[in-house]
């Protein structure tokens, strides 16, 4: 099954660049220009990944990721945002409203992304797992099913800003 990868770029150029890498790699590709554009071509494309910048006109990056948050069909969809901006604090608002994982911009180096980017589909992947985990862990009265989720996205975020912070851009 190819990958369905929803990109959110404004610019037209870096949008060329993901298209012609990306393609090679067999992704299939559905690209919106700002995050209104995201949220309408969500819809339609059902996206295995989003690739969202962070600073785009009419709706910006931490926008989208707040209306996915609050989305049962897409609170689950695994965000990877991108800026020309590398403040940790920017990084870490992303992070807290759902992104698994940042890209800089002006750093943007085309394998990297790629490689990103299957890592994350890899893992997203692994919901088998998450679930015997969490059956094993109910059965033995360890943890309740709705407390787990909400603990394991919250570990996986301060894995994740750890590995940033410690990241040098």
């Amino acid at each position: 099954m190819r990958e369905r990868i929803l990109i959110v770029e404004d610019n037209q150029e870096l949008q060329e660049m993901f298209r012609v890498r990306l393609e090679m790699e067999g992704f299939k590709l559905y690209f919106a220009n700002n995050g209104r554009e995201c949220l309408e071509a969500l819809n339609q494309a059902s996206p295995d990944l989003i690739l969202l910048d962070l600073f785009m006109p009419v709706m910006d990056g931490y926008q989208v990721l707040e209306v996915l948050n609050a989305h049962p069909e897409w609170n689950e969809i695994p965000v990877v945002v991108f800026s020309i901006e590398g403040d940790f604090g920017q990084i870490e608002k992303a992070v807290k409203l759902g992104a698994v994982e940042f890209l800089p911009k002006g750093k943007i180096e085309l394998d990297k992304v790629v490689d990103k980017i299957k890592v994350v589909i890899q893992e997203e992947s692994l919901p088998i797992t998450q679930d015997i985990i969490l059956e094993l862990l109910i059965e033995k009265g360890i943890i309740q099913r709705s407390e787990f989720k909400k603990k394991f996205i919250e570990k996986r975020k301060e894995a994740l800003l750890k590995k940033l912070k410690e990241r040098r851009f």
